[in-house]
């Protein structure tokens, strides 16, 4: 566009008046470039300057002012007048947005021309959004004068970015893993650009950056610069950004840390130390964690060979079948009875020797515990020597996926043990804790089973005659009311030993009937029987026939005068052995020695008073037959009174106390007239005396003389009941028994008095002996006498019976509030009889 300026002399004659105007001595004419870019190319301007005066201009000098945001391009002015040259010189150009030029001597009606380029800066963006007008402001100054002028109006152009599309805006990793996210750039403005940067703001410890397609990526992957080589693809090729082109970059992200992430895309352009941006894009990184997942086992082993010298290798077999790497990887073992650490066991480990190893065919390594724990070595423990190690903690290595690893231990179990309570025998549990790859999550396997321990815990409970005469036979039975036995039957030939120490005085026949192992309906036949020096062993092979629980040993035993006499203790004690080949055999016993005493009844002397013979207890109320021990009764037949446990009792039984004697005489006393008894009943808060009954066989007419209603008193004290029987004759025949009228107690009388007793009391889940051992049965011709020298008797006669309790037990509330129609309430009970387990049969052969 060019502007011309013509000046013209005018004179003027107005109403009289003249006004006379300076001549314009010059003229002023400009091209403008239509538009400029900013931060582009710069463009070019023209300047026209015509001498109008009538004489050479001198002194010349032209000033050019820009407005904001546009510059000179220094030493791009070039003087372009036609046909010679004034000499345009650049002048000083330290401010470009306001420069001088100078021009030699222009003659009058010539004009010199000239261009030069400017160019449109960042702050050139504030001016127009500003409202303002881009023009130029020239001015030529001469010798005598000067004259102004602007050019005409131009425009300026800019690009606006815009993100307009990030896909995918939200993406899933695992840590370690790396995806491609694409960034699509838009140019929305008139203006074009060559180069931006596309700016990457985030947590350079979650994520990072790491490639591109397109640009330059900085070292931290914050920053991808874009050049003109990047839009020589794109669009019209030409190197530039222009309006609507798009262009697509391709980031490559890499999960770096453990944790989400959102980063901030945007772009940013400019010149001049200046920067403008687009919008903001906030893309997110969803972090996952590549988890481990352990699994582990137990690889236990036990030596039936007990030593405390031998070695029982252990072993916990890790095996990581999840994606990730087990950090932090600690084991835990620890012996035990019942998951948690216990220090009874009769084991221990050589912490000193653990190992591990990576993979089957990997090189055992040895590892230092980071904890050990001592067990007790006291007592019965004493057997596993100093400082015993019973728990440890090891911090392992990673385990990576697929990996597997083998932990190595060995532990060592006592030989010689003497414990014949509960014993338990190389138990060992573990735990395994472990995190992920960025300690984030724990997992924690705890109570793992390593080794279920070897245990037993036996209690026995005994049922024997205490008394006996010369030549009577009597079973002692020997129950086991606990019978906990989990031992390992992998030895040779495994076995259980009972041993019955026998005094003298008491014989076995050497019959193995007379020695049996019953359980149920079951009976266990030994291997072997060996009776040597009073010990009495019988072996049983595995497997046992029965349950344990409730199972008998039958001991028959007879009294022999000849060998013994007085109180004498029959010993029970059982044992196992794991493995009879080894050498030597370690018998380990099940149950602690049972004693049980018995009086020995030997005939010399001469007795006068009452020959105390006998003192029986025995149950009278029965229930069906069971014959076949089905637990239901019988349809056909009746119960088998030799089978039937006579001396056990229950709440609402009735039993009988059966006292026989013999009457002596001599000169002195060649008869008797009164006769007393007296019981001292144990447990008298659960047993009353309800009857009393005599028989006397009279040995001088062989009569038979009875009475059913013998007097008795009881009186409770404490927990015993005192009980005192009158068999008097005359009392008796004062009571309506006419058969004892006139009748006197004479030598060789056999008497039996009974005493007849209910069990009122219920003891609960337990089971109690009664042994009544103040039983007096006497003589004497002075009436209720008091001094022991008045009452003859000879000999003294205990007895003994089981009293078992029931308990029933309500697992649910004794009432119920229904809140809505129900057809069925569910109500839960335990019902026990006796102690030791539920399912007790203690009267065999009875329903």
């Amino acid at each position: 566009m060019k502007k011309i300026v013509h000046f013209h002399l005018i004179f003027l004659l107005l109403f009289g008046f003249s006004t006379i105007s300076s001549a314009q001595n010059v003229s002023i004419s400009s091209d403008v470039a239509a538009e400029l870019t900013v931060c582009a190319n710069a463009k070019s301007f023209t300047v026209d300057i015509t001498n109008d005066a009538s004489a050479s201009l001198t002194g010349i000098s032209l000033n050019i002012a820009f407005p904001q945001g546009i510059t000179y391009v220094a030493g791009s002015v070039v003087e372009t007048t036609s046909y010679t040259s004034y000499g345009i010189t650049q002048g000083n150009i330290s401010n470009l947005a306001s420069v001088n030029f100078t021009i030699d001597n222009l003659p009058k009606d010539s004009t010199v021309s000239m261009t030069f380029d400017a160019k449109a800066g960042f702050d050139a963006i504030a001016y127009q959004t500003a409202g303002n007008i881009f023009r130029n402001n020239m001015t030529v100054t001469y010798n005598g004068g000067s004259q102004s002028e602007q050019s005409d109006a131009y425009n300026i152009l800019f690009a606006a970015l815009s993100i307009t599309q990030v896909t995918p805006i939200t993406k899933s990793v695992f840590v370690g893993g790396s995806y491609l996210r694409q960034v699509k750039v838009v140019n929305g403005g008139y203006g074009r650009i060559n180069s931006f940067v596309l700016n990457d703001v985030y947590d350079n410890t979650k994520v990072k950056t790491t490639a591109t397609n397109k640009g330059t990526l900085s070292t931290d992957g914050s920053k991808i610069t874009l050049t003109s080589a990047d839009f020589m693809s794109i669009g019209n090729g030409d190197g530039w950004l222009d309006l609507n082109e798009t262009i697509i970059i391709t980031e490559t992200v890499f999960a770096v840390g453990c944790v989400d992430a959102q980063s901030q895309l945007y772009a940013t352009w400019g010149c001049d130390a200046q920067t403008t941006s687009s919008n903001s894009k906030y893309p997110f990184t969803n972090v996952s964690l590549y988890a481990p997942n352990i699994k582990s086992s137990a690889i236990p082993s036990f030596n039936t060979c007990l030593n405390i010298n031998n070695a029982n290798q252990q072993q916990i077999l890790l095996i990581n079948t999840g994606s990730g790497p087990a950090n932090d990887l600690n084991v835990q073992v620890y012996q035990t009875k019942n998951n948690a650490y216990d220090l009874g066991v009769f084991s221990k480990i050589d912490a000193n020797n653990i190992k591990y190893k990576i993979g089957a065919n990997g090189t055992f390594t040895t590892i230092v515990p980071t904890l050990t724990q001592a067990t007790t070595n006291t007592g019965a423990l004493s057997c596993l020597g100093s400082n015993p190690i019973g728990k440890f903690i090891l911090n392992l290595p990673v385990l990576q996926p697929g990996d597997s690893m083998f932990v190595v231990w060995d532990s060592y179990t006592c030989d010689n043990i003497t414990e014949c309570g509960t014993v338990d025998l190389i138990g060992w549990d573990y735990e395994v804790s472990y995190t992920d790859m960025c300690y984030q999550n724990t997992y924690n396997q705890n109570n793992q089973a390593g080794q279920v321990p070897k245990k037993k815990s036996f209690s026995v409970f005994a049922e024997y005659p205490t008394d006996l005469s010369d030549g009577q036979t009597g079973e002692f039975s020997f129950r086991l009311t606990g019978a906990s036995f989990e031992m390992p039957m992998t030895g040779n030939n495994p076995y259980f030993a009972v041993k019955f120490t026998i005094p003298a005085g008491l014989t076995w026949s050497g019959n193995n009937n007379d020695l049996t192992y019953v359980g149920g309906n079951s009976t266990w036949t030994p291997s072997s029987v060996t009776y040597t020096n009073g010990v009495l062993e019988a072996r049983y092979a595995f497997p046992e026939p029965f349950n344990l629980l409730n199972s008998e040993f039958q001991l028959d035993l007879t009294g022999n005068c000849a060998a013994g006499n007085g109180l004498l203790t029959v010993d029970m004690q059982l044992f196992f052995v794991m493995d009879a080949l080894c050498s030597p055999a370690s018998e380990i016993p099940m149950t602690c020695p049972t004693s049980t005493t018995t009086q020995l009844h030997c005939p010399g002397g001469n007795c006068v008073g009452m020959g105390f013979n006998g003192f029986k207890v025995a149950r009278t109320s029965f229930g069906l037959p069971d014959n076949n021990k089905d637990g239901l009764p019988d349809a056909t037949g009746s119960l088998n009174m030799n089978v039937i446990e006579l001396d056990r009792m229950m709440v609402n039984d009735t039993f009988n106390t059966t006292f026989t004697g013999t009457v002596h005489t001599n000169l002195t006393y060649p008869n008797w007239q009164y006769g007393y008894a007296y019981t001292k009943m144990p447990r008298g808060n659960e047993i009353d005396i309800i009857g009393a009954k005599i028989t006397v066989i009279d040995q001088s007419t062989g009569q038979t003389r009875t009475c059913n209603n013998v007097p008795f008193t009881s009186v409770l004290a404490g927990n015993n009941r005192n009980i005192d029987f009158d068999y008097s004759a005359a009392t008796l025949a004062s009571l309506g028994c006419s058969s004892f009228n006139g009748f006197v107690y004479e030598d060789g009388d056999q008497v039996t008095l009974t005493g007849i007793y209910k069990v009122i009391g219920n003891i609960g889940a337990s089971t109690s002996e009664v042994v009544i051992t103040n039983n007096e049965f006497y003589l004497s011709n002075i009436q209720n006498p008091t001094s022991s020298s008045n009452k003859f008797s000879c000999d003294d006669w205990n007895g003994r019976f089981t009293l078992i309790g029931y308990e029933l037990d309500n697992y649910n509330s004794n009432s119920m509030t229904l809140n809505k129609c129900e057809e069925d309430i569910t109500q839960y009970y335990k019902f026990q009889v006796g102690s030791g387990d539920v399912f007790n049969d203690l009267f065999p052969n009875e329903y």
